[in-house]
């Protein structure tokens, strides 16, 4: 099995400082390749000799299920993108790529009606937000109290709130195939930039 290592990187729900991208996509500590355990969840976090893994556990469960992939790009763009990210702005890059011709991307929306699927649908559905953050950050905040305090100054990490954008236009409702429905509570458009997020925390 071929693998390469990339160091400081968290990206969505991955957690992947100093880890090891396999040529399966799963994502694997560098001294241990076993990580599927009882005590394993998906999603889950594991820190294995000062390097704190995500557990690509979701894959394997995927599996077991026999779960469709209705956006088979997003596996192959994550795994070529990956290499190249060395800080938190390139993860900030790789967590919010989305490829014009393909909106079914990491960073994706539905509401368009094409891209790369096996299970075509429009449907005002996709992606609304993208985080990222260095090990520095992590590190940070991991010796906090937890205790709720308006004035602390910790941050946490880097969110950003918005659909992606094609061809220039995040998603807006008023322009949308649904525009004849009532708008509930949520903007008319969708759109944001990497903010970094205070934890009120001391």
């Amino acid at each position: 099995m071929s693998s390469s290592c990339h160091k400081h990187l968290c990206l969505w729900s991955f957690l992947v400082l100093t880890a090891c991208s396999s040529g399966d996509g799963i994502v694997l500590p560098p001294d241990n390749r076993t990580v599927y355990t009882l005590d394993a969840t998906a999603g889950g976090v594991m820190e294995n000799r000062n390097n704190v893994v995500n557990l690509s556990v979701a894959s394997r469960d995927a599996n077991d299920l026999k779960a469709t992939d209705n956006r088979p790009a997003r596996r192959r763009q994550f795994r070529n993108l990956l290499p190249g990210v060395t800080d938190v702005e390139g993860a900030k890059t790789v967590i919010t790529y989305t490829d014009p011709a393909n909106p079914l991307s990491l960073f994706g929306r539905w509401d368009l009606g094409y891209g790369e699927t096996a299970y075509p649908k429009q449907i005002p559905d996709g992606s609304i937000d993208a985080k990222a953050a260095s090990t520095g950050m992590v590190k940070n905040f991991m010796d906090l109290s937890g205790d709720l305090n308006l004035a602390a100054s910790s941050s946490g990490f880097w969110m950003r709130y918005g659909t992606p954008s094609i061809n220039g236009a995040p998603f807006i409702w008023s322009r949308s195939s649904w525009n004849w429905q009532k708008l509930r509570d949520v903007p008319d458009r969708l759109d944001g930039a990497f903010t970094l997020i205070p934890l009120y925390l001391r």
